[in-house]
């Protein structure tokens, strides 16, 4: 392999502390020979540089425009502060010496209507600031990622490589530029429907327009364009007018990691007569949760884990609705694990769920890799009721789907699978089988044809 061609520079816009999907096309290229740095965000609780199994890292610190112009009008308004509790501290050390004696000035500065001024002049220019702040701010995202994006361009042209694969619209802008100035080949790995993404806050029908025509003016610029599923990569090809994107799917190895004689129910301490359900991933808004956990009110011989992590105030909110509905005692937290043992913990689990909200055409047309982890664990799967989701339970026969807003229908699904013995044993062999469909060792041959494809 020539050295020139043999170099990859992956982007990504965050700290990249476990991204699976990124380490495992990283490592992918790495084991035939190809040299990989990854180009990530700096955050306070990880390292600027760091080399990981080989694997280069390299945060960038960003400190965009308006950041710095806003810290540099409060500097300002601090300095001229000190200063004038300097001039009222010499003022009252004059009048401890003086005594009595004041000058013009003393007598100016102490004088109610003067305060009164500075009081006013200090709430207008403290309004002035809060409206400076308001607009600027207003243009945050598209001033971070562009310092973000100007800052990776400059280190990349220090250090130009052959291709440069770009994680998602919000680095794809900054791999284009890369690849301008090294006459490189472009890859844009699309995680998700960006734009279409799940978000606290609805994006504006402007953000939309302004955001579909910037993706598509870079998706057409590629050499070659990833996703992962078909259902997203029809929608991408639909909308772009572009070929079908290949799909490179988030399945994991094969391989089940070793974790001793650990296991769910031993280590929870789960009773043999429940069955034991599990939910793995990141524990967030919109994945269906609250009523997964309320459908136990149906179930009483089903155990539910969320096996994942998630922000602690979240938590403590589903806490709550297993409390409110008396599920507590068949319902609990644990982990997050390393990434290479999730599917050892899935397989001592008797299901697995992935109960996702239609919040979000990203999450419609989604195949999360919880469900491939399943597989690999040897458990059957029940799914939400989307295109996706539906082909692989249903193609496989692998479990069975439902409509993961009514209660009712994720308690059926779960409970025809527990029912029926000889079903459940044919669905976990159909697992194993559709495990050898689904994993990484297949989904890798094709990252590995796309970059021999681009030589």
């Amino acid at each position: 392999m020539e050295k020139k061609k043999s170099k990859v520079s992956m982007i990504v816009f965050n700290s990249f502390k476990n991204d699976a999907r990124i380490l495992k096309e990283a490592y992918t290229l790495m084991d035939i020979g190809y040299e990989v740095k990854v180009y990530a965000l700096y955050a306070k609780d990880v390292m600027h540089n760091e080399i990981r199994n080989g694997l280069v890292i390299e945060r960038i610190e960003i400190n965009p425009l308006h950041k710095r112009f806003l810290a540099f009008i409060l500097r300002k308004g601090r300095k001229k502060t000190t200063v004038s509790k300097v001039q009222k501290t010499k003022t009252n050390s004059s009048e401890s010496l003086l005594k009595k004696e004041k000058t013009s000035a003393q007598i100016k500065i102490d004088n109610p209507q003067n305060k009164q001024k500075d009081s006013i002049s200090f709430k207008i220019k403290d309004a002035l600031y809060n409206t400076l702040k308001w607009i600027l701010l207003a243009f945050h995202k598209p001033l971070t990622y562009y310092d973000f994006q100007a800052k990776v361009v400059a280190k990349i042209v220090k250090d130009p490589t052959y291709y440069y694969h770009c994680h998602d619209l919000n680095t794809l802008y900054a791999g284009y530029r890369a690849s301008k100035k090294t006459k490189g080949k472009l890859i844009y790995d699309s995680h998700e429907l960006f734009i279409e993404r799940n978000k606290v806050k609805k994006p504006t029908k402007f953000y939309k327009f302004i955001s579909k025509r910037f993706e598509r003016y870079l998706i057409r610029r590629t050499d070659h364009v990833i996703t992962v599923g078909e259902c997203i990569a029809a929608h991408l090809s639909k909308q772009y007018k572009i070929p079908e994107p290949s799909v490179i799917m988030n399945a994991p190895s094969k391989v089940i990691t070793k974790i001793g004689d650990k296991s769910l129910r031993n280590e929870i301490g789960i009773a043999n007569d429940l069955k034991l359900a599990i939910y793995c991933g990141g524990i967030t808004f919109n994945r269906g949760l609250e009523k997964l956990i309320e459908s136990l009110t149906l179930m009483p011989k089903v155990f539910l884990v969320l096996m994942g992590y998630g922000n602690p105030e979240y938590l403590n909110k589903l806490q709550d609705i297993a409390n409110k509905h008396l599920v507590s005692d068949r319902f609990s937290f644990y982990g997050p694990v390393a990434p290479t043992e999730v599917t050892a913990y899935t397989a001592s689990a008797d299901l697995g769920i992935a109960p996702i909200q239609n919040a979000c055409l990203s999450y419609y047309y989604c195949a999360p890799n919880k469900v491939f982890e399943y597989l690999v664990g040897g458990i059957p799967v029940v799914a939400s009721n989307f295109p996706e989701l539906t082909k692989i339970v249903e193609e496989n026969n692998i479990g069975e789907t439902f409509d993961p807003e009514n209660i009712k229908s994720i308690s059926t699904a779960i409970t025809n699978i527990f029912s029926d013995e000889k079903n459940y044993e044919k669905m976990k062999a159909n697992t194993k089988i559709a495990a050898n469909k689904y994993n990484w060792e297949i989904e890798s041959k094709k990252l590995l044809d796309i970059y021999q494809s681009l030589k």
